[in-house]
């Protein structure tokens, strides 16, 4: 209902006469996102590569290079309107792609629940190509609008770029994250043929579902798995390499295995850890299976199945095979036996993702509480995803000895701009080599994310203390803490192996005290069940009644000052710091 609200005001007119801003990426200086080798210089902004890559790549892989696959820019706004103005320097279709496909730009947007949403446009395609976009902003938790991500166009290369918003709107570019890319080396199918929109490319999709950064090194008819590519993803940290080359391999039996073996060689001695996942070839649909042509793809099939096999006998690890089969192409996928339309893409990254989740440990459960999701819910008091970045900054210079995990009551006690225990934070806590990673508004799934997102990278903690669950309770989903809260402890087990965790209980609520001390009992049960130690530093703020201690709390929910120092001394005695 919310996509269908999008598209219906997409197409309605825009106001007359409104004052509009333009705002040119480049020159405020905004960073793409997706983009690799970014500190290397570039003669135009919205090449995918380095200018110093041209000497070492073949001529038709750099001007493939040019184009936009894969890139992106994020923005803050909560302008009604959003256009966008920009050329290109090719001619805007093929006779199998769309011009809205090869050469059009697309939206998606993200409340401040994280709820995705994709807005249909207005657009027109001549010298100088518009696109016209309504938002609607239904029942806003804030006026500073959403988040949104702009793809550019897969094939063709942008000249020059701008984004227009009402002249009393707000607007903020959105610098790209810390957090390492999946990079996708692949072909045609990779670079985007033949979707009809940039969003609906397999790579744009998935990265989507991942929600992380996806660098897309696909090269129509040149993903050869050459070594002037695999430096490039060398030199590239990453979460994950997918290599997906075998289209353009057919008329090159003789090299697959030997090409396959170096890169997978390069790559784990460039990176030691990163998963690597070779895909197979798509295949072709049986009543498009052209003479002479199937018998290349069965070919490269069988070549790197065997190199594959030969590798993890070799003793490889984290190495992942997509096999034909797990792919499945639909019949109808294709637009011409070759090149995925939009059910093939989907197809393509419905089997991707179920593959990354596994190589990644980053799976997904049932109810809300167990899917990763971002927040936005009080951008006028900290920005979400800053304040996540920023975390991941602090975390990994300081090389924490104690971690704290939690909502707006960690968040606010200390270590921050708005603090409202900050004399105990800095006397009794901050002198523990302390991280905060608190997030006000959060809740289970929201943290679930940042674990999922880099959150634990970069530094071994010893101990690390989880508060959470009661903004799942304010939201009506109660039952939902304790499925989230197991699959918290599992991220946190899985990442920082050698800390002790500690989940501390939901502190009490004006007016939710039994709601909450329910909810508490189970969690207290699944902490026995997975051997974590469980703490209730909160049952100092009650009464004998049952009831919190008004005088402890600043508006029924936070502690105060005389709270936090309460509880102080607990998160040093009980949660064996001295031990």
């Amino acid at each position: 209902m919310k996509i269908t609200f999008a598209i219906i005001l997409a197409i309605t007119s825009f106001a007359a006469g409104a004052q509009v801003v333009w705002h040119n990426p480049k020159e405020e200086g905004a960073r793409l996102h997706n983009q690799t080798l970014t500190e290397e210089a570039r003669s135009n902004y919205y090449h995918r590569l380095p200018d110093r890559v041209e000497k070492e790549v073949r001529t038709p892989v750099w001007n493939l290079s040019k184009n936009g696959a894969g890139l992106s820019l994020k923005f803050y706004t909560n302008s009604p309107q959003i256009r966008v103005r920009y050329t290109v320097g090719e001619g805007h279709g093929f006779p199998h792609m769309p011009s809205t496909g090869k050469s059009g730009v697309d939206l998606y947007g993200y409340d401040e629940n994280g709820d995705e949403k994709w807005y249909a446009a207005r657009y027109n395609f001549a010298d100088t190509i518009n696109y016209n976009y309504s938002i609607p902003y239904p029942h806003p938790m804030h006026e500073l609008g959403y988040e949104f991500e702009l793809y550019l166009p897969p094939y063709n290369t942008v000249k020059w770029l701008e984004i227009g918003v009402d002249s009393s709107a707000y607007f903020k570019f959105i610098e790209p994250s810390l957090e390492k890319p999946i990079i996708a080396y692949g072909t045609s199918i990779t670079q985007g043929a033949c979707a009809s929109r940039p969003g609906l490319i397999w790579t744009s999709i998935l990265k989507r579902r991942m929600d992380a950064p996806l660098v897309n090194l696909g090269f129509s008819g040149n993903g050869r798995l050459e070594k002037s590519l695999v430096d490039i993803i060398c030199a590239t940290p990453s979460k994950a390499v997918i290599i997906d080359c075998m289209p353009n391999m057919a008329a090159m039996l003789d090299v697959i295995a030997q090409r396959l073996d170096s890169t997978v060689r390069a790559i784990r001695a460039a990176q030691p850890d990163v998963p690597i996942l070779i895909a197979d070839h798509l295949g072709m649909p049986a009543t498009a299976k052209w003479d002479g042509l199937q018998k290349g793809v069965e070919e490269t099939m069988k070549i790197q199945r065997a190199t594959y096999e030969k590798l993890v006998a070799e003793g490889f690890t984290k190495l992942y095979f997509l096999s034909y089969d797990e792919l499945a192409m639909p019949m109808d996928g294709t637009v011409e036996g070759v090149h995925p339309n939009d059910i093939g893409m989907m197809a393509y990254a419905n089997a991707y993702e179920k593959m990354l989740r596994k190589m990644l440990y980053e799976p997904q459960g049932e109810v809300s509480s167990q899917i990763p999701r971002r927040q936005r819910r009080e951008p006028h008091v900290y920005e979400w995803r800053e304040r996540h970045e920023e975390n991941m900054r602090q975390a990994r210079e300081q090389q924490p000895d104690l971690v704290l995990i939690g909502n707006s009551i960690t968040h606010y006690w200390g270590g921050s701009n708005r603090a409202f225990g900050s004399d105990t934070w800095e006397e009794k806590i901050a002198p523990l080599n302390v991280v905060n990673l608190g997030m006000g508004w959060d809740r289970t799934e929201n943290v679930l994310w940042r674990i999922y997102h880099g959150a634990l990278e970069g530094f071994s903690a010893k101990r690390i203390i989880v508060t959470l669950g009661v903004n799942n309770i304010l939201a009506g989903r109660g039952s939902e803490v304790v499925p989230g809260m197991e699959m918290i402890i599992d991220a946190i087990r899985l990442r920082q192996p050698d800390a002790e965790l500690v989940i501390n209980a939901i502190y009490p609520a004006r007016n939710r005290e039994q709601e909450i001390a329910a909810v508490n009992i189970e969690l207290e049960k699944l902490c026995r069940a997975k051997k974590v130690t469980y703490k209730n530093f909160g049952i100092k703020f009650l009464g004998k009644d049952g009831k919190i201690n008004e005088k402890y709390f600043s508006d029924g929910l936070h502690p105060n000052a005389e709270g936090y120092r309460l509880i102080a001394d607990e998160f040093i005695v009980n949660s064996a710091l001295n031990n």
